[in-house]
């Protein structure tokens, strides 16, 4: 015959296991929801994030200001410099306009 503490142990032991296996099953859901979420941070980040611009690629937005400075010196000291830039609005020799300047059109 089995003896009382023997069932009492015997279950015991059964319930333990059954909750380590219960905290095993549980530990894998949440790494999963856990890998998951940060896959979703980050594919979101990656969407939004602007990518790098190279340093050739880079636009230069003051050249009519470094223009008008270089004119503003030539002004100033009319001995340093024999004849003044042409600026962005004048005509070029053949009625056309500089070599500097871009007209893009959309």
């Amino acid at each position: 015959m089995v003896r009382p503490v023997e069932i009492v142990d015997a279950l015991g032991k059964s319930q333990v296991l059954e909750r380590m296996q219960q905290i095993a099953k549980s530990q894998l859901e949440t790494l999963r929801q856990t890998q998951k979420a940060t896959t979703e941070k980050v594919a979101k980040y990656r969407l939004n994030a602007p990518n790098p611009v190279s340093q050739g690629d880079a636009l230069v937005l003051h050249t009519e200001e470094e223009e008008r400075e270089k004119q503003r010196q030539a002004r100033s000291n009319p001995q340093l410099g024999t004849e003044p830039e042409q600026t962005s609005g004048e005509q070029g020799e053949d009625g056309e306009p500089p070599q500097s300047h871009i007209d893009i059109t959309i």
